[in-house]
């Protein structure tokens, strides 16, 4: 805008000279600088408010819920829908992990299908290191959840996942069960997950169902079988993706079992073979589709799957403004900690996307429907109206900073040095976003 430079502040004409930023006011300047981070942010408000009114909110829907776990003492089944923790609604799958991590025990409302409500009481618990193998076998896999690990390559299973267990990736192991039973096996993949408190479940995120065409899968495809293996649930959707990316061998099978503590909790086990073969459903019609493996990445890459659960939708229009509200408030929040931590150093700016990286996001926005492509509007406009209120120089937030000192001394600051700061702060700004595009650059080469 004219005289939005501090030095900026002469014209020819008095009256023009007059309207310049810079020679306004400091409370006008103030309002200026704020009314456009204020009016990006009220954008992301009422883009949430309209979806939630015509969407609804996503269900917090539940997987899996592990065997003797804290959760399934309490009652919480596979399929339940949770909606209230302490009376309050829940509007996204965060504010129960948040509950896990805050509190002793709390209380929850579940919707079960043919039920109705159930309210119970949940009691989070310490869980030990978690582990998740990716094994290829010669035999297929049997084990069940419940069945315990004594020793891996004679190794007590506490000792070894003390140890560093990333050492024995692509390398042969024997899983010695509590029955006795031994598992020859070599180690495709690792992932581990530290001790922490938890309650024992795994959220329902996906379906089966293609929500976009990713060839040579069509939308509405339903996903039935992989390599022979019944598919029946998200959760294992992801798990049959990951094991084909790790595929190597003709003749042999893969698992994917995950550990906690001495204690098998789940299990995926397919054929490896040179093709990956799914099983489709196609308007009613079961079709069979073959992928060689070197090409299943890209499918994976671009495959869009609807949700496990259908929307919730408030009970009127007031409610759906409130709920979009909270939403915004708790994404606000969410953005906030966010920056915290990378002033604090707590995280990177190298874990932040630019524009290329942003582009990819919003591609895949479009294709997964209006819907996502309305909320992460409201993300972006929300995020861009939070950053320009940081009171750093050459963003508004600095010019409000500005303002405000000139309002509590009476007096301006000096527009030479002024200018000098909003410069300094500028190259410092197109450094970073040199940098975050650099990375999303690398991402994409990778």
């Amino acid at each position: 805008m004219a005289g939005e430079e501090p030095n900026d502040t002469n014209r020819s004409d008095p009256k023009e000279s007059a309207m310049l930023f810079s020679n306004k006011p400091a409370w006008q300047r103030f309002f200026v600088a704020f009314s456009g981070p204020m009016f990006s942010i009220l954008g992301g408000y009422l883009l949430l408010a309209l979806s939630t009114m015509v969407w609804g909110l996503p269900a917090i829907s539940i997987d899996r819920v592990d065997i003797h776990s804290p959760a399934y003492v309490s009652g919480l089944r596979s399929g339940d829908q949770i909606t209230h923790i302490n009376g309050r609604r829940v509007l996204e799958q965060a504010d129960f992990s948040n509950a896990v991590q805050s509190f002793d025990h709390f209380s929850i409302t579940v919707h079960r299908e043919g039920t109705g409500s159930i309210d119970m009481t949940i009691n989070p618990a310490a869980f030990p290191k978690q582990v998740s193998l990716i094994l290829e076998t010669s035999k297929p896999f049997m084990e069940r959840s419940g069945d315990r690990v004594q020793r891996i390559s004679g190794i007590p299973i506490n000792e070894w996942l003390l140890s560093d267990p990333n050492q024995w990736v692509d390398r042969d192991i024997i899983l010695e069960m509590e029955d006795g039973q031994f598992i020859e096996a070599r180690l495709r993949g690792l992932q581990h997950v530290e001790p922490r408190k938890a309650v024992g479940i795994v959220y329902a995120s996906i379906s089966n169902r293609f929500r976009a065409a990713a060839l040579p899968f069509e939308a509405d495809d339903i996903l039935v079988s992989v390599n022979g293996i019944p598919i029946e649930t998200g959760v294992h959707t992801s798990y049959a993706f990951l094991l084909l990316t790790n595929a190597r061998s003709n003749e042999a099978y893969l698992s994917y079992i995950e550990i906690r503590g001495d204690t098998l909790i789940d299990s995926l086990t397919i054929p490896s073979k040179q093709e990956a073969t799914f099983g489709v459903l196609r308007e009613g019609q079961f079709v069979t589709i073959q992928i060689p493996l070197d090409q299943m990445e890209p499918v994976f890459q671009t495959a869009i799957f609807y949700p496990a659960m259908d929307n919730w939708f408030p009970d009127h229009v007031v409610q759906a403004l409130g709920l979009g509200f909270q939403r915004a408030n708790h994404l606000l929040y969410m953005m906030g900690s966010v920056l915290r931590d990378l002033f604090q150093g707590r995280t990177g700016a190298g874990e932040f996307i630019g524009v290329i990286g942003l582009t990819g996001i919003v591609g895949q926005a479009a294709r997964a429907g209006m819907e996502t492509m309305i909320f992460l509007v409201a993300f972006i406009t929300l995020n861009l109206g939070l950053i320009n209120l940081l009171p750093l120089p050459a963003l508004d937030g600095g010019r409000i900073v500005f303002a405000v000192i000139e309002m509590v001394f009476r007096r301006k600051v000096n527009p030479t040095i002024e200018g000098y700061i909003h410069a300094v702060g500028f190259f410092l700004l197109m450094g970073l976003i040199v940098f975050i595009t650099y990375n999303d650059i690398m991402r994409f080469i990778r």
